[in-house]
């Protein structure tokens, strides 16, 4: 399994230098934390109203079933919803992460730890 986003070029060099100077450190220095600074920094000076992202992505299975080599592949294509103000990132993963945590309070799924969605989709009640 992998994932990849794409940026603008040079974004990783930048994020990097960030990260080399310490920026996302998480001890205190004189009781402010490096890391929750740089987020709030970054939240106000990136956030871009006028811009509407598009999140494309491509899942692809290959496997065993019935002694047979099998892929599938499926393709999604999500956008920016202008009716209610939702980014496509914040629909592909927002809702996903309040899904599970809602079933996680109901004690639909008891497990504990990192558990991938893969897995959670294997029980019906789940799926």
């Amino acid at each position: 399994m992998w994932e990849k986003t794409l940026r603008y070029p040079g974004h990783v060099e930048k994020i990097r230098l960030l990260k080399d100077l310490g920026f996302f450190d998480e001890s205190p220095i004189n009781n402010m934390i490096p890391r929750k600074i740089t987020a709030k920094i970054l939240e106000k000076r990136l956030r871009k109203p006028g811009v509407k992202d598009v999140l494309a992505m491509k899942i692809e299975v290959c496997g065993l079933k019935d002694n047979l080599k099998t892929t599938y592949i499926y393709h999604m294509l999500e956008h920016y919803d202008e009716e209610r103000g939702v980014t496509a990132m914040a629909r592909t993963t927002g809702y996903l992460a309040s899904i599970i945590a809602e079933l996680v309070i109901k004690g639909v799924i008891g497990e504990k730890g990192v558990v991938p969605p893969e897995k959670l989709g294997m029980s019906n009640e789940v799926f």
